[in-house]
């Protein structure tokens, strides 16, 4: 008799066979056929962040105007203890980070958790600068990271997206690079209206109080990881740091794929970021 096992592996190889063929894997960024969800060539471009930049959000810096190692906001106390980001939101990572939160296009999970992969395992933020008051940056490293958290999504809204993409992120991240995941240790206990549009100023208020933690156990003496797909002012990851400081973390840094930093308050979607 053969085992059901087998068969069933069998049956899924060549139902995924006859898929590729009536409808050929393609890039999701380029539209190329024949190719992963994110090409070889698509990969190679994304428009990585470089330093010099402020020490505590990751705010790229401009050189010739900006002098020390924190931005005007950091200059002002903040909970979170640091923020950095891959890349820069736009161009291939913002129609890869669309394709995925909007379109549900799941296949992206793996090759984005990549990119954030790669950037724990090489982190150097570059000084380019000549500025003497600045200095390189400290980097995350997963090795120094206790707990990985992915900011949440009010459970109605998960439930009508189907999934948390930063939750998505987080497992594949987790599972990459051995790191332990606590996707409910923090919740979002209040439906916030979207950020897009919104000021600084609007954004620390829109968020303030939404979230708690609720495994205080897991993140007491931890330091802890937090993941986003985007930051724009950091003011969510500020809050979800604030609540996790409160809970008992030791310390708190936070890492996303991309970083809105020009003309963010008119920011708007694109026909493929549109729900």
């Amino acid at each position: 008799m053969i085992p059901v096992g087998p068969i069933r592996d069998l049956a899924h190889r060549a139902l995924s066979g006859a898929l590729d063929l009536l409808f050929p894997p393609r890039c999701r960024v380029c539209e190329t056929h024949g190719c992963d969800p994110i090409c070889p060539l698509c990969y190679a471009r994304l428009e990585r962040v470089s330093g010099p930049l402020c020490h505590l959000c990751g705010l790229p810096f401009d050189a010739s105007t900006h002098h020390g190692n924190l931005c005007p906001e950091c200059r002002a106390a903040r909970r979170i203890d640091r923020i950095r980001s891959v890349c820069h939101y736009t161009g291939r990572i913002r129609k890869a980070i669309g394709e995925l939160k909007y379109r549900g296009h799941r296949e992206l999970v793996a090759p984005l958790a990549q990119v954030l992969q790669e950037y724990l395992s090489n982190a150097l933020d570059v000084a380019d600068t000549v500025d003497p008051y600045y200095t390189a940056p400290p980097s995350i490293g997963s090795s120094q990271v206790d707990l990985l958290i992915p900011v949440p999504l009010f459970a109605t809204r998960e439930r009508e997206r189907g999934f948390n993409q930063a939750g998505l992120l987080a497992e594949e991240l987790g599972r990459l690079e051995g790191l332990v995941v606590a996707s409910g240790a923090l919740v979002r206990k209040r439906e916030t209206p979207p950020q897009v549009g919104l000021s600084a100023i609007e954004r620390r208020v829109n968020v303030r109080g939404a979230f708690e933690a609720v495994d205080r156990a897991a993140i007491r003496a931890r330091t802890i990881l937090l993941l986003d797909d985007v930051c724009t002012t950091g003011a969510t990851l500020e809050e979800c740091a604030k609540t996790l400081v409160r809970a008992g973390a030791e310390r708190v840094w936070a890492i996303t794929l991309a970083r809105q930093h020009k003309d963010w308050a008119s920011e708007t979607l694109s026909a493929t970021e549109r729900p």
